[in-house]
């Protein structure tokens, strides 16, 4: 499966149809975004590789700052399983970490960009 086309045939549409409104100068950007917003997705997405455990939960608070970890002890497991920073935690918990996936998934030129993109941040 290519992971850098988006699974929903409705939104694959609406990224062609937004590449090919784009002028041509801002398509090749746009194209890269989408396909590296693409994997992100899949990474976030897999079932039930990154499914947080309640452990995971529990490791997850324990890092955070006092203040947000409290915040979301209040919210509690359930609700936070969805959260995008405790799914990627539970997925480099068990070995499946995004920079590899990422690298995986993409290809040299675009994993290469999306690296030095992250190094921005």
């Amino acid at each position: 499966m290519d992971k850098t086309v988006h699974w929903n045939p409705e939104l694959r549409k609406n990224q062609s149809d937004l590449l090919n409104s784009l002028p041509e100068e801002q398509r090749e950007f746009m194209a890269f975004m989408l396909r590296t917003g693409n994997v992100s997705c899949h990474y976030y997405q897999r079932e039930p590789d990154s499914e947080p455990t309640e452990d995971d939960y529990i490791d997850w608070l324990s890092g955070l700052p006092a203040n947000i970890a409290q915040s979301f002890r209040n919210d509690g497991f359930e609700k936070c399983k969805g959260v995008f920073p405790l799914r990627r935690h539970a997925a480099e918990r068990n070995d499946i970490g995004m920079d590899a996936y990422m690298k995986e998934a993409l290809s040299d030129d675009d994993y290469r960009r999306w690296s030095a993109l992250q190094k921005n941040d």
